[in-house]
């Protein structure tokens, strides 16, 4: 599970990446990672402002090290 919150009413977004290179918003917001390609997995939700939004993530592989990126 992972999880962050926004300061704003919308959709928040998310990809999981190999990389510690911050993928940009625009890039968040296609599911990609800094490479312009797709991320290991990537979602969306609504979010309302100030209130923590969780994310349950499936088929990871386990002693693998991942980096999470959130936009919204």
């Amino acid at each position: 599970t992972i999880s962050s919150t926004s300061n704003e009413n919308g959709t928040m977004y998310y990809v999981v990446t190999a990389s510690s290179t911050a993928p940009t918003s625009a890039q968040v917001k296609a599911g990609q990672n800094n490479l312009g390609t797709a991320a290991i997995k990537s979602g969306n939700d609504t979010v309302t402002a100030n209130t923590a939004k969780s994310f349950n993530l499936t088929g990871l592989t386990s002693e693998t090290q991942y980096y999470f990126y959130f936009a919204a």
